[in-house]
This record gives structure tokens, sequence and C-alpha cells, in this order.
């Protein structure tokens, strides 16, 4: 579409504004045919003209002279004065009724090909030479429409669906029109490169088309006889696909990563001072030694060690079922690794030593992540948790029964944060990815930090280590780690440890904390409180009530206020009504909303840019931490912090976030409010 503004006679702005009104509700026209809501535009008509009269610099005093001169000189169009019934040309074909394919969105996980811009323009074009007469259509809608057809296929679907018209005709202004629909069909992969396979999903397509212009009363006869001759004449075209390289390209990134492993891992073997350990260790052992991964296979963006490390993996096979492993193992291991740290010189090198009970079968695994810091005073206490797990993991039924989900342990030492690290975990954690791809959880370790989630699990893991050993002493200051890191039943287990001790009045002080915290009371039905539930003090519990939250640092601004009719507003803005008055948080109100099965009234979503201005001084303590502050790890942060704090409303909250862009959401205004407060508080402290 082309715009022409008519040249004028006067330097004032108040001359040209019903050309500039007449533009602007072009603009709204097409924004509707867009099926974008242009109300706001049209709301401030009013308001944009008048600010354009009382700006004199809208008018070029150089084109004003221009034109008399033209004028004068009998050179200039004849144009309609500002009184004329029109002042702007649409050059839009006007023509009864168009017809344009939008194309199609069809992508699914595993195809191999997408339509090209070809596809939709050649059926398209076929599509419109064979559209007859819409008199009927004409006299009942009028003139000026576009019908516009898309289609996607979709899983799990059996039979096709038309969805539309998608924009009612109550929303529309003068013409152009725009009427669309949308056509779901049943899942069709493309993975072929012959375009005689995807014949039976265009026949379906053009059945649907066919059945859409006769109810709309169109004439789709010509459609409808020359299917077959469109369908063999489309199996004739070229440049219909383009191919999608990225699973390609990924698998020979990840080949690239393979082989130059096993480059690195072939150097060591033939080293003769490491395959001379690694021989005598297979006397006595079955094992597997390789390297996980090398951070030299292709030039990635990072800096410093980043760009060039690399991890030594040596995996043993448990000789006996007793829980001990065997010093010579460990001794042996220690050298091959400083061997392989001096032959490989990478910037930075890690050490996986992993016991299993098979090499093939791997039901559980214990590992010890070391690096060359660790050889002087810290591998004495990885090797001990490392025990610990494999000890109780052989021999003890109840903590198998309690971890049966999480049989893969891994232990190491963080030198930034001056602690010992040991969580169990779903899967093993093997450090087969570059950094960049790691989860959030092998990022933190690689960097020797230990962040709050860490803190977290290595807490209640080394603590129920040392509980199921009846260390009950040694138990303690890992619950505590665990408290402060936010595990709230963390101090009920220090107050059964200091019940087993026999120390009621410290039981007595963390039950009491604990119950303050929300925890709840039936916890102290358990064995070990048996003894403590005979003391005076256990019950003055009873009379012990949950906390309220403390305040939150910083106040929402401006404070939380809901228009009384939001619904009404929901609903004619389809479905969704935004709110930005909590920059740069985005909060998002949108019905229609179902979870789990359950249609939810009124759906609250908050959503912000991890890496904005605002976030700037909280992303920097994450980064302390060794998180990097995107999306994924504000939800994290502030899920665990809303839990906490809110433990009623926990089932409520629900994030899908990205990288650079955090969502979380609610179910209830209150839970909203709630959330909004908590996030404001975290990006705007005192």
């Amino acid at each position: 579409m082309s715009l022409t503004l008519r040249p004028g006679k006067s330097l004032e702005p108040a001359f040209y504004s019903k050309d500039v009104r007449a533009i602007i509700d072009t603009v709204a026209t097409m924004l509707s045919r867009l099926e974008i809501d242009p109300s706001r535009i049209l709301a401030d008509i009013p308001t944009l003209l008048k600010d354009f009269e009382s700006n004199p610099k809208m008018v070029s005093a150089q084109a004003v002279k221009n034109y008399l001169q033209k004028l004068e000189a009998g050179k200039a169009p004849h144009l309609p004065e500002p009184d004329d019934a029109s002042s702007v040309q649409n050059t839009v074909s006007m023509r009864n009724v168009g017809l344009e394919f939008d194309g199609s969105h069809s992508y699914q996980y595993g195809d191999k090909y997408f339509f090209s811009d070809r596809f939709h323009e050649w059926w398209g074009r076929q599509l419109r030479k064979r559209l007859g007469k819409n008199k009927a259509f004409v006299e009942q809608n009028g003139k000026g429409w576009t019908l516009s057809f898309s289609f996607d296929v979709q899983e799990k679907r059996k039979k096709p669906e038309v969805f539309g018209p998608q924009l009612p005709r109550t929303r529309l202004g003068d013409p152009p029109h725009m009427r669309g629909w949308y056509i779901a069909l049943p899942s069709f992969p493309l993975k072929y490169p012959d375009l005689k396979a995807y014949v039976p999903l265009m026949r379906q397509f053009l059945e649907q088309i066919v059945l859409i212009l006769e109810r709309e009363g169109m004439d789709a006869k010509r459609i409808k006889d020359e299917t077959e001759l469109l369908l063999k004449e489309f199996t004739k075209q070229r440049g219909m696909f383009e191919y999608d390289d990225l699973d390609d390209y990924i698998e020979a990134e990840e080949k690239k990563e393979r082989d130059r492993a096993k480059d690195s891992a072939k150097s060591l073997k033939d080293d003769p001072d490491i395959a001379a350990r690694l021989k005598n260790l297979r006397r006595k052992y079955e094992l597997k030694f390789g390297v996980a991964f090398d951070a030299t296979a292709k030039q990635r963006r990072g800096k410093g060690w980043m760009t060039d490390y690399v991890v030594v993996d040596l995996t043993v096979a448990m000789p006996s079922k007793n829980g001990k492993i065997p010093d010579d193992v460990y001794r042996d291991a220690t050298e091959v690794f400083k061997l392989a740290e001096k032959t490989l010189n990478r910037s930075r090198a890690y050490f996986c030593l992993r016991f299993v009970p098979d090499l093939k079968r791997r039901p559980w695994s214990v590992a010890m992540l070391l690096t060359s810091r660790d050889w002087a005073d810290t591998h004495s206490l990885i090797k001990q948790a490392a025990t610990d797990c494999v000890a109780l993991t052989l021999e003890n039924s109840t903590f198998k029964k309690q971890y049966a989900n999480y049989t893969h342990a891994l232990c190491s030492y963080s030198h930034r944060n001056k602690c010992l690290i040991a969580f169990p975990s779903e899967v093993a954690i093997t450090f087969g990815d570059h950094f960049s791809d790691c989860d959030n959880v092998e990022r933190v370790l690689l960097t020797g930090g230990c962040d709050r989630n860490i803190h977290c699990m290595s807490g209640v893991y080394l603590g129920n280590l040392n509980y199921f050993l009846q260390r009950h002493r040694e138990a303690i200051p890992h619950w505590q780690r665990a408290a402060d890191a936010g595990e709230p039943e963390a101090l009920m287990c220090i107050g059964s440890a200091f019940a087993m001790l026999g120390d009621m009045t410290q039981a007595f002080r963390f039950c009491k904390l604990a119950l303050q915290k929300g925890v709840p009371s039936k916890l102290l039905d358990d064995p070990d409180f048996a003894v403590f539930r005979r003391h005076p003090l256990f019950a003055k519990l009873k009379t012990v009530r949950e906390a309220k939250p403390a305040k939150l640092a910083k106040p929402l601004s401006p404070k939380w206020n809901m228009p009384q009719n939001l619904k009404e507003l929901v609903e004619e803005n389809e479905g969704m009504w935004e709110d930005e008055r909590w920059k740069p948080i985005l909060l998002t109100v949108m019905s229609g909303v179902s979870n789990r099965g359950r249609r939810i009234p009124l759906y609250w979503q908050l959503e912000f840019d991890p890496y904005a201005r605002a976030f700037k001084a909280a992303g920097k303590q994450m980064k302390e931490c060794g998180i990097e502050p995107d999306g994924g790890a504000w939800a994290e942060l502030i899920e665990r912090e809303f839990k906490q704090r809110y433990p009623k409303l926990a089932r409520e909250f629900d994030s899908d976030s990205e990288t650079s862009t955090c969502v979380v959401s609610v179910k209830s205004e209150g839970a909203c409010k709630k959330l909004l407060e908590l996030v404001w508080s975290m990006i705007y402290p005192k």
C-alpha cells in the first residue's frame, strides 16, 4: 500500500490536518487487517492532531516554495482542496473479493524440511486464478474483501478442522477487509524431498478450502474440478522446500567434539607412565578411561579457561559389596590424573573418578570431581564423603528407599566457598558438554563455586549421610547449612539430632524455629523425638504458630490497584490485558487458560528481561555465586523465595522462562500481588 499526501500552499500545520487524519485512519485499517488492535491509536487521534498542529517544524518551507513555483508554471498536479471528500489515495486493489494463501506454519520436531516462500506464492497464485464468481458473497458482505487461508499439521489430530473467520466484521473499519481461516490438518512429517509424498496433505487442504468458499457463497467449482491437475502441477515445481540443516550442524559439532576427546584420550593412553598405571589397575579392577570433554575441539565464544579446559574420566567397577573404596584405586587414579594434566597442558583440568557396580549396567554411581588444587588438603574430605555414599548405597535399605529416584551422587569441593559438596541426582553428571551448554549445576561446579541451590542440596544430603551412619553431631552443621540456604525442614532435622544427643533445650529451640517457618507439626511424630515427647519443653511446642513473613524491603510503587471492570477489559482485548505500571515488569492478565484440565477464570503472569538495567545489581550478586542471571535462574530464585515465604500459595506458582525472558505466573489476584511485591523487592532493595 502507498499513501499520497497532497502538497500544500500553506506553512500552517493545521492546513494539513485532514490529510494526517486520513493517513491515521488508513494505518488503523491496515492494522486491523493484520489482527492488531488499533483502538488506542484511534482513541488518541485528537491528541495526535493537536500535537501536529502546534509544531511549526512539521511543514517544510522549501517544499511549499517549490510547490508554489510549479503551480505558477502550470506544472503542479490538480489536487483536491481540504474540504474535498478524501485527500489520501490508497493504491491497494479494491476488487470485489481477493484471495491470499498465507502459507503453512507446519514444523514438528524431527522435520528435515519446511515450506519455502515460493511454495506460498505458487499456491496463492493458482488459487486466485481459479476463484469463481462471488456475487452472493458481495451482496451479503459488501465489496473490498480479501479471503486468507493458512494451514498447519498437528500431532494426534485425526481429522481436518477449520478455525475462523479470525477477524469479526464488527471490528472492521473501511475496506479493504480481511477474513482469514486457519486449517488444522492431521500430523504429516516433513521428511521427504519428493513433492509427491505431500500430495495427500495438499489434497486435504484443497478440500477444506472448497468447503469454506462454498459456505461463504463463493464459486469454488473450478478449484474442485481441477484439484488433481493442481496437485500434478505441484509435483513438478522446484524450490518448494528449504532444507533445515540445524540437526546436521549439531550432529557435526558433536562429532567434532567426540573426535577431539578421543584424540586427547589416545594421547594419554600412549603415554608410557599413564599406560603403566592403567595396566596395573586393570589387573585387579574393571575400568574405563577416557576424556569426557575437551574444549579445544572448536573455537567458541568465551575467554580464559572456558576455551581451553579438559575433563578426564576414570570409571571403576566396585570389586566387592563391602562398601569401601580401595586405597590403591584412589592412589593410582590420582597419579594418572596428575600425569594427564601435565601431558594435555590445558588452562584448567578436571578429573572425574567414578565408581559403579558394573561398567555396562549402572543402576547407581558415585563420582568425585577433582582438580589439581585438591591434592593438598581436600582430597580426604571428598574421598570420605564418597566412601559414605558407597557404603550406604550398598548396605542401608532405608537409605536406598529414600533415594530410590536419585541413585547417582557427586562429591567435590568448592575452593571459592571453602566447603564440601555432595548431592544426589536422577542421572549421572558427566560434564560431557561445553561450559556454555551445561546446566546451571555443572557450570557452578566447573567454576569452583557453590550457589544457594547446591548449598541446600549438599547440606541436606551430607546431613542425611551422617544421620544414617548414626553420626548425629556431625550431621548438625550440614543441616544448618541447608537451613541457611532456605530449607526450613532442616531445622526440624537439627532438632531431632539434638533430641537423639539428649540436649532437649536445643531440640526445643530448633523445633520451635521450624514450626515458625511453616514446617508441619506432624514431623514431631517421628521416632527420633520419642524421648523428647516426654520432656516438659515438648508441650510448649503445641502453642507455637507459624510466624508472619517479614515485611519486604521495598514496597510497590505505584501501589497495587486493579480496575473494577478487569474481566470486561480482558474480554475486550481478545482475552489479554497488559499493565505496564511496574516497569520493567510487565503484568499480563489472561482468560481462557486451562491448567491440569481445570479452567482458570483469570491467569496472572509477570514477565521481564533479566538483563535490563533494573536487574543489574541483583544479577551481579547472582554472578558472584557462580550463577548466570538468565531467565531460568531468575525463575528458580523467585520460585524458591515465593514458596518459602508463601507456602500455602506454592501450588499456584508456575514458570515458562527462557534465557532472555523470565516468565512467572500464578492463578489468583492475591497471589499475583504477593508475587509482584516479592520480585519488586528483589530488584529494588533498600
